[in-house]
């Protein structure tokens, strides 16, 4: 996990510094992304259900951990969705809304 996530940072901070990136829309990451918010939800429901029927309250709080992380892949999908928006129909302020390069950095 700590390898990608310095392998994330590295490909983020290069691409900021050295060069735009031309995005490539693809229907995968979207399925990606709802498989795994059906996963979290299923398995939040039942480490839940497990929590209440034991009392454990470890894995009530793993429940909400699960049931957190949608957000956050929600957040991502949105992220996605968004820039597909914006290239498919011209919306500038869309298009740029997953971008490789921030507007505010110029080389």
């Amino acid at each position: 996990m700590a390898f990608s996530c310095a392998w994330i940072v590295w490909e983020a901070a290069e691409r900021m510094i050295y060069h735009a990136v031309n995005l490539h829309h693809s229907l995968w990451p979207v399925l990606v992304l709802l498989t795994s918010i059906a996963v979290d939800f299923w398995r939040s429901r039942q480490l839940r259900a497990v929590a209440v029927r034991t009392g454990s309250p470890a894995l009530a709080t793993d429940a909400f951990h699960f049931a957190s992380d949608i957000w956050a892949t929600l957040a991502v999908l949105a992220g996605l969705v968004a820039t597909w928006l914006g290239s498919r129909f011209g919306i500038a302020a869309l298009e740029y809304a997953d971008r490789a390069r921030p507007s505010w950095f110029r080389c």
